[in-house]
């Protein structure tokens, strides 16, 4: 899948005064799970929101939140597992 890309603080990457576009997969999965819910005017309820769950107790809940998310958007999830360390996420575009 290929998409205008973002840089690292989500502005549009411009190189030679013109945007960049490529292979978008991960770019897409991260704003999901970093969109709250309500900030995509055209999608009230797309976003997990994760920063909400920052030191919080990881349970079934934002599993199955980031799941059905990945879904909405036309990803089919293999693998999804959640630690200390970070977020492991498999999915694949259909």
């Amino acid at each position: 899948m290929k998409d205008i890309l973002l840089n690292s603080e989500n502005n549009l990457l411009i190189e030679n005064g013109d945007w960049q576009e490529g292979a978008s997969h991960h770019q897409h999965i991260e704003l999901l799970l970093t969109s709250l819910p309500g900030q995509w005017k055209e999608n009230p309820a797309t976003g997990v929101g994760l920063s909400l769950s920052q030191n919080g107790v990881i349970d079934g809940f934002i599993k199955r939140t980031i799941a059905v998310q990945l879904e909405a958007d036309g990803f089919k999830l293999d693998h999804l597992q959640i630690t200390e360390k970070g977020i492991s996420i498999d999915a694949k575009r259909i």
